[in-house]
């Protein structure tokens, strides 16, 4: 100390190597920061660069909790190596078993990731799926799997959720239930159901009015018409055991609007499958036989239908057949040519001068039509909407769509709605002059 407060040379010397060695140190150490800055920006971008989390707020609290954690688990281990890798090139140069080792484990961070939004994204749109479709989930399927449905209704029903959820030994995940006692098992790709086969129950009643329209104008189905049907079946049936099953078992929307059917009953099983016992699946008759009986019933129903519709040609469909087509050609003349009008003054067509219009009590400016008797909740309770059909008509310039929508909601449970499809097809067969005698406003209430 008594050498710097004289100022001395030596006490000079050193502070200037301690000056230079502290400049060295901080030039080192700034070279670093710079190493580490630019290592956390490179890490940033590739982070950003990752799949977006799964919006975890979706998820119930069985999960979130547990995804919250995993997913920042990983990204921290992600960013930690990549800061490691990028501060330190030389040591991590490529081709280096250091470079191979943690990009490696970098991978196996991201796969974590990946496999958690996958996951994540399956599960939320299961709980989706799994309201929008549990009305059309196929009885039969229920009764097959009967342990995992019992277990999806505990995991994906809304605001019930009642598991556990956990990992296995490859990281899976599992979700645990409890239903009657027993304890149930699911894992993500068991989130899925067998639903009623709707393009092949649209099929069937396609081919179902195909057979009532032909019967009507007295006609047979021809063998080219049926031997197409049962082409169709026995492909899309032949990869599809659930549609299979479905059709075989369940009561189904076939050939009659609103009006389940099954396909068999229990008398058509017993002669068909004599020693069948359905309550083993292990001796269930041969799944080819079933396929074969299930086609067979099927195109037997629809030419059934065909000759059920030629016998009544002219006769059933005769009755009320006047005052029907009288409204509908009434109906057809005076909108054919609002194709180009507002949805507001197509409206008020409908409700103020078409033939229906008399049972119409009001309708929204969103297009809900109110009738009926009752009080206001009564008649909103039975409201209807037609914005759909009317955009079609406003496209197409065909009402056909629209005045059938009408005529099953005004007209819901009489024939004329029930027979809508039908009476529209035979009006559209009479030839023109016959068609022309409807449209004439004099012949109103003559039948």
């Amino acid at each position: 100390m008594a050498y710097k407060n004289q100022g001395s040379p030596i006490v000079g010397s050193i502070t200037k190597a301690v000056d230079a060695s502290l400049g060295s140190y901080l030039k080192i150490m700034e070279a670093e920061q710079q190493k580490l800055s630019k290592a956390s920006l490179v890490t940033q971008q590739y982070l950003d660069s990752l799949p977006a989390n799964p919006e975890i707020d979706l998820l119930d609290d069985n999960l979130s909790t547990m995804f919250t954690s995993e997913l920042n688990s990983a990204r921290n281990e992600i960013g930690r190596l990549n800061m490691i890798r990028y501060a330190d090139p030389f040591t991590y140069s490529p081709g280096s078993e250091a470079y191979t080792n943690i990009t490696s484990a970098i991978k196996a961070q991201e796969k974590i990731l990946k496999d958690r939004l996958i996951e994540a994204t399956t599960l939320q749109q299961s709980k989706a799926n799994w309201v929008n479709e549990h009305s059309v989930i196929s009885e039969t399927w229920k009764r097959l799997n009967d342990k995992t449905y019992k277990a999806l209704t505990n995991i994906l029903s809304p605001g019930k959720e009642d598991y556990t959820a956990t990992r296995d030994k490859d990281g899976k995940l599992v979700f645990s239930t409890i239903y009657d006692g027993e304890k149930i098992d699911i894992k993500v790709e068991d989130l899925d159901w067998g639903q009623f086969p709707q393009p092949e129950i649209n099929k069937i009643n396609e081919f179902f009015e195909i057979a009532q329209n032909a019967g009507q104008q007295g006609l047979d189905l021809g063998t080219g018409q049926v031997n197409m049907m049962r082409t169709y079946f026995d492909s899309v049936l032949k990869s599809n055991e659930n549609a299979l099953f479905s059709l075989m078992f369940d009561e189904l929307p076939m050939g009659k609007i609103d009006q389940k059917m099954a396909l068999f009953t229990e008398e058509d099983f017993e002669k068909m499958f004599p020693n069948a016992d359905y309550s083993d699946q292990t001796t269930w008759p041969d799944i080819n036989e079933m396929r074969n009986q299930t086609v067979n019933t099927i195109i037997s129903k629809i030419i059934e239908e065909n000759k059920n519709f030629k016998n009544k040609s002219g006769s059933q469909f005769a009755k009320g057949f006047n005052e029907f087509a009288f409204n509908y050609a009434e109906f057809k003349n005076g909108i054919a040519p609002m194709q180009n009008s507002s949805k507001e003054e197509i409206l008020e067509y409908i409700v103020k001068k078409s033939p229906y219009s008399g049972i119409i009590n009001a309708t929204d400016k969103n297009g809900k039509i109110f009738f009926g008797t009752g009080s206001p909740q009564t008649q909103a309770l039975r409201a209807f909407d037609i914005n759909d059909e009317i955009e079609t008509f406003k496209n197409t310039g065909n009402p056909t769509s629209l005045v059938t929508k009408l005529i099953r909601e005004l007209y819901a449970g009489d024939d004329q709605a029930n027979n809508i499809t039908q009476l529209i097809s035979q009006f559209e067969n009479l030839s023109t002059p016959e068609q022309q005698e409807y449209f004439s406003n004099i012949l109103r209430g003559t039948n």
